[in-house]
């Protein structure tokens, strides 16, 4: 297991993200966390996230401080960082990214990034990751279809691909001021299920459509308008 941070391994919890940050109080250590069982999970949006047991439900915790400014950056970052760790596992599938952080195969989703921040002074002082990935389960959404790992592979155990993505998170973060953001920034875009294509994008209960043309360095979301008008999204999803 990784150096970088301290794991815990639960059996059931109501949310994986409302533990952690229990747990990360006082600490100086980056945590990691897994659960058996997460019986009152978080999406975005005050979403909930619907799971099983035997699926993956996990958090991080990230000791260090960042730059409020390179919020985008790292949901980027933590894209790219989980989505290279399932091609290193599952190299036959084809797991593409859902601006701003959802997993999909095909059309139908797998799993969901939800980042968690706590602000002081125009710092980050708390980064909370949390992953939720169908490995057993693909529930009924009304909104959109749903998939899970075990439809297109035989075997795969939750905690070790817990262990996987942890290694690979700790590696990504221990190097963050190091990184060449051009490079997962290109990545983000190769793993894009959407780049290029006409969307529809629901932003307060509004709707817009037009062409996904580019992300920018903080993540946002460029789309040109049938007029040619280019309109920028910090938040919002494609539905």
């Amino acid at each position: 297991m990784s150096e970088y941070f301290e794991f815990f391994f639960l059996e059931s919890v109501e949310s994986t993200n409302e533990v952690i940050k229990n747990l990360s109080q006082n600490k100086k250590t980056s945590i990691a966390l897994f659960s058996e069982e997460q019986t009152n999970g978080k999406g975005r949006s005050s979403n909930k996230w619907l799971s099983q047991k035997g699926d993956l439900t996990c958090s991080f915790f990230l000791s260090e401080n960042f730059n409020l400014n390179d919020l985008g950056k790292i949901n980027i970052m933590v894209s790219v960082c989980i989505l290279d760790a399932l091609k290193e596992i599952f190299k036959n599938l084809e797991v593409k990214i859902k601006w701003p952080n959802d997993l999909y195969i095909g059309e139908k989703k797998l799993g969901g990034i939800l980042l968690e921040t706590k602000v002081s002074r125009g710092n980050i002082i708390n980064l909370i990751i949390g992953i939720g990935i169908n490995i057993i389960s693909s529930p009924n959404i009304d909104k959109y279809k749903t998939t899970k790992i075990s439809n297109y592979v035989s075997e795969i155990n939750s905690k070790k691909l817990f262990l996987h993505l942890s290694k690979y998170i700790a590696n990504y973060f221990a190097n963050f001021n190091k990184i060449d953001f051009k490079y997962y920034k290109k990545k983000w875009i190769n793993y894009s299920k959407d780049i290029g294509k006409k969307v529809i994008i629901r932003k307060n209960e509004k709707i817009f459509n037009g062409k996904f043309k580019y992300i920018n360095d903080s993540g946002e979301l460029f789309l040109e308008t049938e007029k040619k008008n280019t309109l920028k999204f910090s938040f919002g999803e494609i539905v």
